[in-house]
């Protein structure tokens, strides 16, 4: 599957810049971080946060337990 099928460009529904990069535009996420120490005080501030991550097709990891699973079975 394309990593663009969700483009606005694309008919998807997620909204992207029209430059090279293709940066997502006015996308808000709740997400849970958890820091690698603690801050000096406790409060609550807004941050701006980048993940980064790789494209993952579920249908293809799942042919590929079904194909190892019918090998393994049929004895190869």
């Amino acid at each position: 599957m394309p990593d663009d099928m969700l483009d606005a460009t694309h008919g998807g529904p997620i909204r992207v810049s029209t430059n090279s990069k293709r940066e997502v535009q006015h996308a808000l996420y709740r997400v849970r971080l958890r820091l690698a120490e603690p801050l000096p005080q406790a409060r609550t501030a807004l941050v701006d946060v980048v993940i980064h991550g790789q494209p993952y097709a579920i249908a293809a990891d799942w042919l590929r337990t079904l194909g190892s699973a019918i090998i393994r079975e049929s004895g190869f």
